[in-house]
């Protein structure tokens, strides 16, 4: 038997290990430090928040996860800021703790080997039967049923925030994708897209089987912006029912994608699996054409890359991966001339894009020429520190070049 944990957790609520165990609840206890490297990797992965959106208070109630960090020299603003990572509350539906002490049952019973330590406690025996911190979902929802107290739940839920904003420039793809965090494989479901007041842009109909665990990736088709609105909000629906009613929506809200004017800047700082991974970046234009080369990342390499694009369009900055939980342990910053910053997420699964608006390619042929023989580029136009000029004329003709601001 597991000895009890009480405490406050950061927000000043009460927990009793012992009273969850006696509510017949099975009991996740996650030690992690703030300066821990795989603590972070496995956190950002979310399994632990996908799990509890199923079986936590606001789904079936037959699970508890306490978020405990394991050192207690920590300062309280290192859960936020002051740490190598990033906000470790981001996000976090379950409860978070930052004890200034522990005892040494707590540390021996639960962090034996350091951290991070995933612990799985069951309530009829309080037992902590495994330690998950590197089994992956479906292994994870494999362990918590050998407690014997959670069976036969059939849930879905759209991955990602409940409402999310994604700059488009008039028309974009919807996809997203949808997790079974159920006990049971589902051979089916539907789902919905959908404009405020109910109008169906598009239905897609899954008949395949999903295992526990397992994610599949739903395209919906098209969708255009009006062109006198700036945003229009859309619905994703799971249609079918399952547990929890709250997993099956997701609001986005399409707004205009920023415009951008000359030089584009590309700050990566790459972790260590990038290479393990095939992580890679590259820009596509509006017909889904690579404008750019695909640029693969090397281990703990850090670059800044300026340049410009041949034309204006609307560009869609991508980094993939194979493996799926991002580059969490790296920085990566697409920004534009003025600093606004295009891009900045390293938790992008197996995929992030941000779709922005190029304006700053000018190209102006000479009039009194044959545009045939004789062509005058200029990158960028509109200019603020460097002017690039390509020309092809020929050498024999006498010729002046003159170029005015209009600034």
């Amino acid at each position: 038997m597991v000895p009890n944990f009480v405490a406050q957790d950061i927000n000043g609520n009460s927990h009793n290990l012992y009273s969850y165990l006696n509510e017949d609840k099975v009991v996740i206890i996650d030690v992690f430090a703030t300066w821990c490297t795989g603590c972070w990797t496995n956190h950002k992965q979310e399994k632990l928040i996908n799990l509890y959106r199923t079986y936590g208070p606001e789904g079936t109630n037959e699970l508890m996860i306490l978020f405990v960090e394991g050192d207690i020299g920590t300062p309280d603003a290192a859960l936020y800021t002051e740490n190598p990572f990033g906000d470790w509350t981001e996000n976090v539906p379950y409860p978070i703790f930052n004890p200034n002490q522990l005892d040494t049952t707590f540390v021996k019973a639960f962090a034996g080997n350091g951290v991070p330590t995933t612990n799985v406690i069951c309530p009829t025996t309080r037992e902590n039967i495994a330690d998950i911190f590197e089994s992956n979902l479906g292994e994870i929802i494999e362990t918590i049923q050998d407690c014997n107290s959670i069976s036969n739940v059939v849930d879905l839920q759209i991955l990602g925030k409940r409402e999310v904003s994604k700059p488009i420039c008039i028309k974009t793809n919807i996809n997203f994708e949808v997790l079974n965090t159920g006990t049971e494989p589902v051979n089916s479901f539907k789902v919905s897209a959908s404009e405020n007041g109910g109008v169906i842009i598009n239905e897609y109909t899954y008949t395949e089987d999903l295992l526990p665990g397992q994610s599949t990736r739903v395209n919906l088709g098209d969708f255009s912006l009006l062109s006198v609105l700036d945003n229009q909000v859309v619905n994703l629906l799971i249609e079918d029912e399952d547990a929890v009613d709250a997993n099956n929506t997701q609001i986005i809200d399409y707004i205009r994608a920023p415009e951008v004017v000359n030089q584009l800047t590309l700050y990566v700082k790459a972790d260590f699996w990038v290479e393990k991974d095939n992580t890679r970046w590259w820009i596509e234009n509006s017909n889904n054409e690579r404008v750019t080369p695909i640029n693969f990342l090397t281990s703990l390499s850090e670059s800044e890359v300026s340049f410009f694009l041949e034309n204006n369009d609307c560009f869609t900055f991508i980094i993939a991966e194979d493996f799926g939980d991002g580059m969490v342990l790296g920085e990566i910053r697409l920004t534009d001339e003025q600093a606004y910053v295009l891009y900045e997420n390293t938790n992008f699964g197996t995929k992030g894009e941000a779709s922005f608006e190029y304006l700053g390619s000018g190209v102006t042929a000479i009039n009194t020429l044959d545009e045939s023989k004789y062509q005058l580029n200029i990158q960028p136009n509109v200019v603020s520190n460097e002017l690039q000029i390509q020309y092809s004329i020929n050498a024999t003709l006498p010729s002046t070049l003159k170029i005015y601001t209009l600034q």
